[in-house]
């Protein structure tokens, strides 16, 4: 484990970016399937 955090710090602004859009691209993928479903229900 301490080895691992240890590779981690000298990308953490790399970790912390690829993060940010892996995050930004559930969210995405989120609001498109809640978009989707409810016509899906409706229908």
């Amino acid at each position: 484990m301490v080895h691992f955090r240890f590779l981690l710090q000298p990308h953490e602004s790399f970790i912390r970016i690829l993060t940010f859009f892996s995050c930004i691209a559930v969210i995405f993928k989120w609001t498109r399937i809640n978009e989707v479903h409810p016509l899906v229900s409706l229908y």
